[in-house]
């Protein structure tokens, strides 16, 4: 059974069958999920661990390396990356591709769990959690309002986040800023030692006493009663009666040592909006949600809360991802219906028929409902890459739309009826059809089977192209040939219109002085053949030279205006949170004077995962600018405006960058990672690095991790003096850790039914001299000891973290009278400087350099630069570099697209091998690739563009476009020369009657790229290039094919001629005219209708 002919004959069927695929499309594509980009799960997890009050170089040796250790056995890992900072360990594992997650979650736990026995006792338990290292915040909600900063914060801890974590799609929410309500028992070391307690009796005493225990129930008859324990204080006046011990047998209570105060918790982040202080909560969505429909849901969930909140309480969403998703959305869909009209518009020109114009318009949007009920099928989102299928598949279906109704056309103009020429026109264009369709196919299909984090993100890219392209197919073999058999009619028919006549005649005349003189010009070109070749050998040579001539640079992906700017900010080591924020307060208020700026959100201070961990010399800045077509200057110059008003402000550094999709976020353009087994060594290497490539230009901003190390005293317990006294070390840093840090015990239960934490400390904990660290009592003496202090002569600089270390050196204090035993009896205090933080690489130690890019310089140029510069720097045995940030991240997205990109030609030839049963006619076809790419990159180049991911992207579809343009002439001489016509007019008429076709599909394509190419709109920076690509290479392609693959096919066939004479047999073609009289052959003279 003929399909094509049992669809022209039942056109009510296939309007009905076409409908129910459209309706269903339609309806698919309201349901598809709209994501900033496809849902992926990386496979990466994060280990953290906190251990407060300890340093970066403890937490380094205790907690950090025997976890290291320990997951080296976990299979699967491909890099283990690691940052101990102080209070805070955290250890990224990133996996190789298509590792279950969930699966690699579960071993990573058991493993923590048999390693945790070796780790100290302070600790919190780890956290392991899954993580996306693309995963771009929804928003940021800020609240804030003329009300106490406990009630903000209650409200926001206790009504507003609970809720906002219900909302479907809602994975992580972070809460900044903000006053945490809290108990504060202030204890007086001097009145505790008076009464010969220590700090420890008091952290006890209240755990043991101030509690609150369901202790079960029991049953009596019918009825049963639940069994609690009440002990818990519901008031400071109450909590002050608590006895906290009874030396000499006299009662002590909590108030005789201590001052009670219901007040805050020390801040560890603070977090402002245009200067305004707020508790913020910043929302990150779950790896499988809907990013626009959670983001709605949570608009309609703060809406909800609003009336709820205390009166004056109010919030402002900032950082909003998706607005940015929805403009590029919409940009994108009126690009598509812009380039479907266009091409309407010029098919009309060409045809001179709205029968036919409206049959093309008709194909494609039914070939993209199609595809949009698959992707539905397939689970696929509408988002950045799906977006970018979209727009290039515009090119596929045109193409194959115009093959097939100009091949009908030029039938009906043979004087047959609408049937019979829709049906032979179909099937004459068959083979080519499939050819041409296959030709998409192999070139995408290897990217749906790209491994790694490119393959998981571009997968639903190729099998989008795919599928479209075999609708596409299905299409035109099908519901074009029903509608050109029922709607066009016989003949060649006039135009009413006078002028709608003349513009008929007007066109034909043109198009056949076109046909003569591309004929002439063909003729020409047949008979000096070797200039011809030149001139494609030397377009090859230029498309090769590109880029080592550096006329193309490369980069991962453009720099897209997504209206928001992020800076981290850094101040010198040491520097307080106060101070920080003080600094990062100055700049908001100089930035919000820029033009464009809506919102400016400020943060200091960056805690650790897991809940420990703080660093007060850090922060960011976050800048919500208006659309770009509002605002006079580019995001780019806002960045710089930032970074120059940031080095006004002493001490304070910010690096700037644009959140952009498919890039990590915080990451730098450049990061040079320095490894080796010696940190000293590595700060060294790091310095001469930084100056090496601050000579280097187009990069800013280089700085190192190098060298950020704050003062700090470690206390050196002597181990035999302690154990005097019946200490541990452990003891003994606990009681400091109580005493510097605080201890929180138990909760104070209020009225208002809210439990606050007690906070034990001393007096000025953060900035304790000295004299105070070493009279501090950490423990009752024995009745038969005594002591005398071991004594430190320095005082105790602002900024200095506190630290226990323990030896077995020292002699016993001796005496007889009890007393407290303070610090100083029992430890040496040793100023000394530590790390702000400890990075590790596969267990090595690292230092990374970090560098941005300049506008306009190229990534790949400047990366290569940087290499060099760090290989004539001069690495010592032992160590090595690294290339990270998005320098890494592209050559990782490239080498798989580039290896699609060479596989391709070889795909093409198989498939054209096989279907003309030569190994040599496919390079006739394979020829037209450099010339297309001497075009594409030609105009990258014009455009002062890139050669980045997306304009790759449109150079593997420029490969099968301009391979189906080939393949159109080569078919069409190879049928006429089974039809017995000889070969030299076999190529004249072949290229003639298909220079048509190939005319209307270029022009088409090229006419609907443009607005994709040169329209401004939100995202247009990821489809200008790739839309360029396609202009200049189907351009240059169509002008250079139409004459060299005629060429070469002459080359070509002689050879294939010669090795079946030498094998004794025959082509079976009509015997073909000489080179001489190919040469020699007079031009015929030139008709021109009218």
């Amino acid at each position: 059974m003929n399909l094509t002919r049992t669809i022209i004959r039942r056109p009510i069927a296939t309007t009905m069958i076409f409908g129910i695929i459209g309706v269903m499309g339609a309806v698919a594509a309201t349901k598809l999920p709209i994501n900033e980009l496809p849902n992926v799960t990386f496979p990466a997890i994060t280990i953290s661990v906190a251990d407060p009050g300890a340093n970066s170089t403890t937490v380094d040796q205790q907690v950090t390396k025997p976890l290291e250790q320990a997951l080296q056995g976990v299979s699967g890992v491909t890099k283990m990356v690691s940052t101990s900072s102080e209070g805070n360990a955290s250890i990224n594992l990133s996996f190789v591709g298509g590792t279950d997650v969930n699966a690699a979650a579960n071993e990573v736990a058991q493993v923590v769990a048999r390693a945790q026995k070796q780790l100290p006792a302070g600790i919190s338990p780890p956290a392991i959690s899954e993580v996306n290292p693309l995963a771009t915040p929804l928003m940021t909600v800020n609240f804030s309002g003329n009300i106490p900063p406990a009630q903000l914060y209650d409200a926001v801890v206790t009504l507003v986040e609970p809720r906002l974590d219900q909302v479907t799609g809602v994975g992580q929410i972070t809460l900044a800023g903000g006053l945490e309500p809290e108990a504060n028992v202030v204890v007086d070391p001097a009145v505790l030692a008076a009464r010969g307690l220590s700090l420890k009796d008091v952290t006890s005493a209240i755990a043991a006493e101030n509690v609150n225990s369901a202790n079960g129930s029991t049953s009596s008859g019918q009825s049963s009663n639940s069994v609690s324990t009440t002990n818990q204080a519901q008031s400071p006046s109450q909590l002050g009666n608590l006895v906290v011990g009874s030396p000499g047998g006299l009662p002590v209570t909590l108030g005789e040592v201590a001052s009670i105060q219901q007040g805050f918790a020390p801040q560890t982040t603070t977090n402002e909006l245009n200067g305004q202080p707020t508790t913020a909560l910043t929302i990150l969505p779950q790896t499988s949600a809907n990013a626009v429909a959670t983001n709605s849901a949570l608009e309609t969930a703060l809406a909800q809360i609003q009336p709820h909140l205390p009166p004056g309480m109010h919030y402002t969403v900032t950082a909003d991802s998706t607005t940015f998703t929805l403009a590029s959305l919409s940009a994108t869909g009126e690009d598509l219906a812009l380039a479907i009209l266009l091409a309407s518009l010029v098919i009309l020109f060409f045809l001179q028929s709205a029968r036919q114009t409206l049959i093309v318009a008709t194909a494609i949007p039914t070939a993209l409902l199609a595809t949009a009920l698959m992707m539905f099928f397939f689970h696929f989102s509408l988002d950045l890459i799906s977006l970018l299928a979209l727009s290039l598949l515009i090119g596929i279906l045109v193409d194959d739309a115009i093959v097939v109704i100009e091949n009908i056309t030029r039938h009906l103009h043979m004087g047959k009826d609408p049937a019979t020429a829709a049906y032979d026109g179909r099937m004459e264009i068959g083979a080519a059809a499939v050819a041409l369709t296959l030709t998409d196919v192999i070139v995408f299909l290897p990217i749906a089977f790209v491994t790694g984090n490119t393959g998981a993100i571009f997968r639903e890219f190729g099998i989008t192209i795919v599928v479209a392209s075999l609708f596409s197919l299905l299409v035109s073999f099908t519901l074009t040939p029903m509608l050109a058999a029922h709607w066009l009619k016989p003949g060649r028919l006039e135009p009413r219109q006078r002028v709608t006549r003349a513009m008929k005649h007007t066109l034909e005349r043109g198009m056949a002085l076109m046909q003569a003189g591309y004929e002439r010009v063909l003729r020409r070109s047949l008979r000096h053949r070797p200039v011809v070749l030149l001139v494609a050998i030397g377009a090859l040579v230029m498309t090769i030279a590109y880029l080592p001539s550096g006329l193309l640079g490369t980069a991962y992906v453009p720099q897209a205006d997504t209206g928001i700017v992020v800076g981290n900010a850094q101040m010198p080591p040491g520097t307080t949170l106060a101070a920080t924020n003080a600094a990062l307060e100055k700049l908001a208020g100089k930035v919000l004077h820029l033009p464009g700026v809506t919102d400016v959100v400020v943060q200091a201070g960056q805690g650790g995962g897991g809940g420990g961990g703080v660093t007060t010399n850090t922060g960011t800045i976050t800048i919500d600018l208006v659309a770009a077509s509002k605002r006079p200057e580019s995001i780019y110059t806002v960045e710089t405006d930032v970074s120059k008003m940031a080095h006004s402000i002493p001490g304070l550094r910010v690096g700037t960058s644009v959140p952009t999709p498919l890039v990590s976020p915080g990451s730098s353009a450049i990061a040079v990672i320095l490894r080796g087994p010696d940190l000293a060594t590595l700060d060294q290497l790091s310095t001469k690095v930084v100056s090496a490539m601050r000579g280097l230009h187009g990069l800013a901003q280089v700085q190192s991790t190098a060298t950020q190390a704050a003062p700090a005293w470690n206390i050196v317990v002597n181990q035999s003096a302690a154990q005097s006294f019946g200490l541990t070390a452990q003891e003994v840093a606990a009681e400091v850790s109580t005493a510097v840090n605080g201890t929180t015990v138990t909760t104070l239960q209020t009225s208002s039914g809210v439990a606050e934490p007690i906070q034990v400390t001393v007096p000025g904990n953060t900035s304790l001299g000295l004299t105070q660290l070493e009279n501090l009592p950490i423990a009752q003496a024995p009745p038969s000891a005594g002591g005398s202090a071991v004594s430190a002569s320095s005082g105790l600089p602002s900024g200095s973290s506190v630290t226990s270390t323990a030896t077995g050196t020292a002699a016993l204090p001796g005496g007889s009278v009890p007393a407290p035993v303070t610090l100083g009896q029992v430890a040496t205090i040793v100023h000394a400087a530590t790390p702000l933080a400890i990075n590790e690489y596969d267990e090595l130690p690292q230092v990374t350099v970090h560098a941005g890019i300049a506008p306009g310089v190229a990534l790949g140029t400047v990366t290569a630069e940087v290499q060099a510069a760090v290989h004539k720097v001069g690495l010592p045995p032992g160590y090595d570099f690294l290339m990270g940030g998005q320098s890494k991240q592209q050559s990782d997205a490239f080498a798989p697209l580039l290896l699609a990109l060479y596989l391709a030609p070889f795909l093409i030839y198989m498939l054209l091998a096989g279907l003309y049963e030569s190994l040599l006619l496919p390079f006739a076809v394979l020829f037209a690739v450099p010339l297309a790419l001497f075009g594409g990159l030609g105009a990258l180049v014009v455009f002062h563009q890139t050669l980045n991911l997306f304009s790759l992207l449109g150079t593997i579809m420029l490969v099968g476009l301009v391979s189906k343009n080939a393949i159109l002439l080569v078919d069409y001489t190879e049928t006429l020369r089974k039809r017995s016509v000889e070969r030299h007019q076999a190529i004249i008429d072949g290229a003639r009657t298909r220079m048509r076709p190939v005319l209307m599909t270029t022009v088409t394509l090229v006419i609907a790229m443009l607005p994709v190419a040169f329209l401004a709109a939100p995202g247009s920076e990821y489809r200008s290039p790739m839309a360029l690509v396609l202009i200049g290479g189907m351009s240059t392609s169509t002008l250079l094919t139409l004459i060299v693959v005629p060429t070469l096919y002459i080359y070509l066939d002689n050879v294939r001629q010669s090795w079946f004479r030498f094998r004794g047999k025959s082509l079976g073609y009509p015997e073909t005219a000489t080179d001489e009289d190919e040469r020699t052959a007079e031009l015929p003279p030139v008709s021109v209708p009218g």
